[in-house]
This record gives C-alpha cells, structure tokens and sequence, in this order.
C-alpha cells in the first residue's frame, strides 16, 4: 500500500507543486503524514492504524524537480539512524500510543519549520537553478542531445535503467524490510535488530557524503555500479550470517549502497537523455525503482512464509543484483550527431 500510494503520490504532488508552490504543498503533506499518528491515540486497533500510516506516508511524499543529490537524501539516512533505537526505547518504556504520539510531535514541529524555509524559485536565494547555464559544473555533456520523453523510451538505454532500477529497488527493500526480522528470526534480541536498523542508517548517511561524489570523478554509472556491488556483497554476508557483526557488516554495505545510488539516479538520467525532459524522465525511473521496493519485500515475506526460512529468498535476490550489474554494465551513453562535433572540435 505505501508504495502504490507513493507513485500516487508523485503525481499528485508534482501537480500541486506547480500550481501553488512548495511552501504550500510541503506543510500540507506534513498534516498528511502526521495524521495517523495522531489518530493513534484514538485507534484500539493497530492494523488500522498502520494502514493509515501506510497511505498517508505514501500521499506525503514531495515529489523533487530535477537533480537530487546527497543534501537533498541525507534527511533519510538521518532518520534512520535516530528513529529505531528512539521508537525501540519508547516502546519498551511506555506503550505504543504514547510512541506515536511523541513521534507525531517531532514530525509536525520539525517538518513544518524545514518546509517553510523552503523556496520554489533558486534566484530568491541567489542561487542558479540546475541547467541554466551550469550544466556542465554538474557533469553534463552540453554536447549531447536532450531527449524528449517520447524520444527516450525508444531507446534500449531507457529500458536497461529502467530494469535496473527495478532490480536496485527490489534488492535493497527486500533487504531494508527483513534484514531486522531475519536478525531475530535466528536469534538476535529486538536492541540488536534495531542497532542493525540504526547502522544501516549512518551508513547511509556515510554514503550520501562520502560516496554520492564519486559519480562527478569516475563517472555517473561507475559509481552506481558500485552501490550494486555493495549490495551484492550485502546479500551474501547475509545468507551465512548467524552472528550480530555479520549484520553489522552487512547493513554497513546496505547503507552505503543506497546513499551512493540514490545520489546516482538523477545524474545518471541528465547524462543520457540531457535536460529538455529531465523530471518526467526521472520521474519514470523512480517508479521503476519503487514498483521493484513494492514487490521485492511482499516476495521474500511470501517465500518466508512458504519456506520457514530466508536462504531461498536471499538466493534469489542476489541472483537479481547480480542481472543488475550486468544490466547497469551494459548502459552507454548514446552517441549523437552533435555529440561527435562536440569530440571533433575539441
């Protein structure tokens, strides 16, 4: 449910935004997603309120124009790192109306103040907004074609990322969603499932910073690549992992492959279909991603469910990522008429 309203979501939101502006549409979705944790203090009944939570987390997503880099993602490696140990310890303490309530306090004050900062056109700033007149400083051949949509999707290019994504999105989700109940299913405590949680998130703000970079010095692809490597190497440590450190290690891995890959996709969709349809193109391929988050955990909880255990599951998704880096392997750059005068002149 919060996936499929999640790409509701974007479209809805990218609609609103045009129309009346982030600063309207940002506190907005804020009430949206705080409201079900409020409503926890009413509801006797959980599953209601997760599929509340669920719905409205997806509608509260503002969809992002154009580049999305480590700034724009670190908020979520953050979130990730504070919030399981805080929910875990509250939980434990009081009881989960209590919880939801605290939480719904931290997201409405929070959330209200950033989105309020925030500002729809760059010049107010004094800022330059991304492809008027810098789109080299951000790695873009300016010697290239852009692509309009109707364009791109003709082009096998188009179609490799797009499956990518969906194995990128399927791989990491099935892992972020059952890393914790795998972690106790073969005896970790419940502090020890929400540590993995926590270190999977300041690993993913390491990746962010320390690794969201990287596609500016050895190329957009290459370090998505090696975001799905991480991720590979993530799936194995997992399928022998019967010790807390091997977790560790191998939410450490997680972590940094989704702060470098998030930071990748924006770049990686400028530097093969230009500017002219950046957002809608991009738009496109994050759905491609969440339609793959969506069905990577249903299917690993149903072969769970079938197998009494993980390996068949973690089996499969490594086969996944490792198609997906032979897919993200196989992604060139198209060669235009314009881009081989941008190579003879120079």
């Amino acid at each position: 449910m919060t996936f499929s309203a999640r790409i509701a979501g974007w479209a809805v939101g990218l609609s609103l935004l045009g129309l009346f502006g982030s600063r309207v549409v940002g506190p907005v979705c804020v009430v949206v997603l705080d409201k079900p944790f409020v409503q926890s203090q009413f509801l006797s009944h959980f599953q209601n309120l997760a599929a509340a939570a669920r719905l409205s987390r997806g509608f509260g997503i503002v969809p992002q124009h154009g580049r999305t880099d480590e700034d724009d993602q670190l908020g979520t490696g953050f979130g990730v790192l504070i919030f399981p140990p805080l929910v875990n310890w509250l939980l434990s303490a009081y009881n989960w109306h209590l919880t939801f309530i605290v939480l719904a306090i931290i997201i409405f004050v929070v959330s209200i103040f950033s989105a309020l900062l925030l500002k729809s056109d760059p010049s107010k700033v004094g800022q330059i907004a991304y492809g008027e007149g810098s789109a080299r400083a951000y790695g873009v051949n300016t010697g290239n074609k852009s692509f309009t949509l109707k364009e791109a999707i003709l082009t096998r290019q188009f179609w490799l990322f797009c499956i990518a994504l969906f194995g990128y999105g399927f791989c990491f989700f099935s892992l972020d969603v059952h890393i914790a109940p795998y972690a106790t299913d073969v005896g970790i405590s419940s502090t020890g499932a929400a540590t993995i949680l926590s270190i999977l998130g300041g690993a993913t703000i390491v990746g962010q910073i320390g690794m969201g970079s990287i596609g500016d010095k050895i190329g957009y692809k290459r370090a998505f690549l090696v975001g799905i490597i991480c991720i590979v190497a993530a799936i194995f440590i997992l399928i022998i992992a019967r010790q807390l450190w091997a977790f560790y290690l191998s939410a450490i891995f997680l972590g940094l492959a989704f702060g470098n890959c998030s930071t990748q996709e924006s770049p990686i969709a400028a530097w093969l279909f230009g500017l002219a349809s950046h957002g809608i193109i991009l738009g496109i391929f994050a759905c491609s991603f969440t339609i793959g988050a969506a069905i990577g955990p249903l299917l690993l909880g149903y072969m769970f469910d079938v197998t009494g255990n993980y390996q068949y599951a973690l089996w499969i998704a490594a086969a996944l990522a490792i198609v997906t880096v032979i897919l993200t392997t196989s992604i060139k750059q198209i060669v235009t008429e314009s881009t081989l005068k941008t190579v003879s002149t120079k």
